[in-house]
């Protein structure tokens, strides 16, 4: 092998390695304004010799560049302030930025700049190397975010630990001190027996306070055990009403459970955690609320499909509202929410609301919190479902349900009806629960009014069969044909007064899910809403 080839071979090799390590090379010469692309990943930036302009193409390319980066380092793209920083410190130039790789998607690399001798004349060579790292800065980013919440929870718990040290002495001191006092009026039956209740209220305490970490650390076990068996939802929080009512009393609250007589009683499921869910959320009301405040429960069948019950726990109270941040971290261990507050006076050991959520979970449901309209409390809804107790069922299990008080978040409706007369009976229906609705009023209106909205913007179609221009059950077919991301799966109700089997059946053969009848009965609407919203 000649001296050339073995050149040749080693500067295969030499590209080979550029190649595998860096994403861009580029050589320029500076003195003559050119450059050759040595290495490129890059699809728009091929491998290229002797290209003119340098000076204008790297000008073009740093403009991806992100504008934090620029002027971080401005000599990334000034070249002249560059190779005079370069030939007075005879080094390297080294930078880390971010470059657009999609349309406002920045990856990072590593960019490497140095002047490379040149054996041949005085012209000056610039090498320019660049590595992509975005997978290493995403890693970097994940483990300061990590340690970030290590760091979080290390402090919540040297707090939790604070406060249950505290918090564990205090029922205790207040047990040894009304044992002293009770010896020394030993023939006081008044004295003792005042000594006695209040030693019973602080070892509850002080029993539900062990009962809280015990659960925790059985939830982070993994040996949290859920016991399903038949029992009677309704007695469950008779029976809850009744344990707080004394304590309601006491504390100067307004305390009520409001339950619907929605007939369906007995569920199959875990009492006992529900009535800890329950427990948990009246304690931290009554814990915070004011004096003549009010702390409310109201329990809502929402619908019943599948054999199964679901239900909203709703526990309202008016105490100070939570900030968003409060908001985010209130179901977290160890948390206890905002102490500043002077309301906030009761502290306990941060782990009520984290078991709470927990457990809800545990049982298939969720739980969330948030603040009362004009900020006048706080709200916490437990959304959660029973099997039906099949030796309990009522007889009209189909039309259970608290119609009346079924809620309807952030729902929007298309209206395609005709009528005026009859579009206002079901506007107005509809805005009393809060329902946003619109109106078509025909088959067209109603295809366009769908087609031209947003993906997610409407909830449901109310569609009357008979409708001008184009009827109900060709403008349903259309929708479900359109090329709308919801068409396929936008429930669509058919609004009939026809009760005729086989019109019923081409309303549901176009693609409508189901049907109601006119005059329009309220329950069977809101029932019927409620099982596709």
């Amino acid at each position: 092998m000649s001296q050339y080839d073995k050149n040749q071979m080693k500067l295969h090799q030499l590209d080979l390695a550029l190649s595998n390590l860096y994403t861009l090379v580029i050589s320029a010469n500076y003195t003559q304004n050119i450059y050759s692309v040595l290495a490129s990943k890059v699809p728009d930036l091929p491998i290229s010799e002797s290209c003119t302009n340098f000076i204008k193409f790297a000008s073009n390319y740093f403009n991806s560049c992100h504008p934090e980066d620029l002027q971080n380092y401005p000599l990334i793209c000034d070249f002249d302030s560059l190779i005079e920083h370069l030939q007075n410190n005879k080094g390297v130039y080294n930078f880390e930025v971010r470059f657009e790789v999609l349309p406002s998607v920045y990856n990072w690399f590593e960019g490497t700049y140095f002047i490379v001798d040149n054996s041949e004349n005085d012209d000056l060579i610039l090498l320019l190397l660049f590595k992509d790292i975005n997978d290493k800065k995403v890693i970097e980013e994940n483990l300061r975010d990590a340690f970030k919440a290590t760091e979080i929870a290390a402090k919540a718990k040297t707090g939790f630990l604070s406060r249950m040290s505290q918090d564990f002495r205090t029922p205790i001191n207040l047990i040894v001190s009304m044992i002293d006092i009770a010896k020394k009026n030993i023939e006081d039956k008044e004295k003792v027996m005042d000594c006695l209740i209040k030693m019973d209220i602080s070892s509850r305490y002080l029993f539900q306070m062990i009962d809280n970490v015990l659960d925790m650390s059985q939830i982070e076990a993994g040996k949290f055990n859920i016991d399903n068996r038949p029992f009677s939802i309704i007695n469950t929080l008779e029976e809850i009403k009744h344990t707080y009512e004394e304590q309601a009393i006491s504390k100067d609250i307004i305390f009520d459970v409001l339950i619907h007589n929605h007939g369906l009683n007995n569920v199959i499921g875990d009492a006992f955690r529900l009535k800890q869910i329950v427990k948990s959320l009246i304690s931290n009301s009554f814990r915070y609320v004011p004096t003549k405040g009010n702390v409310t429960v109201e329990l809502l069948l929402n619908k019943v499909l599948y054999n199964r019950a679901f239900f909203s726990i709703i526990v309202e109270n008016d105490g100070p509202p939570l900030d968003e941040s409060q908001i985010e971290r209130l179901f977290f261990p160890f948390e206890t929410g905002n102490m500043s507050t002077q309301i906030y006076s009761s502290k306990g050991l941060g782990l009520g609301l984290s078991i709470c959520k927990n457990t809800v979970e545990l049982l298939g449901g969720t739980i969330t919190a948030s603040n009362k309209p004009c900020d006048s409390g706080v709200k916490f809804e437990v959304e959660i479902a029973f099997e039906l107790d099949e030796n309990n069922v009522p007889n009209n299990i189909e039309q259970l349900s608290d119609a009346a008080f079924i809620r309807f978040p952030k729902t929007h409706i298309l209206v395609a009806e005709d009528d005026p007369e009859n579009f206002e009976i079901i506007k107005a229906l509809l805005e009393n629960r809060n329902i946003t609705v619109d109106l078509a009023i025909n088959g067209i209106e109603a295809i366009k009014a769908f087609e031209n909205s947003d993906p997610g913007y409407y909830n449901v179609i109310l569609m009357n069969i008979d409708l001008p221009l184009m009827s109900g059950i060709d403008a349903a077919s259309a929708i479900r044909n359109s090329f709308h991301e919801n068409g396929s799966t936008i429930p669509i109700i058919a609004m009939t007064v026809d009760v005729l089997e086989q019109n019923i059946m081409l309303a549901l053969q176009a693609g409508m899910n189901d049907h109601i009848l006119k005059p329009i009965d309220v329950n069977r609407l809101f029932l019927t809403l409620n099982n596709y919203i």
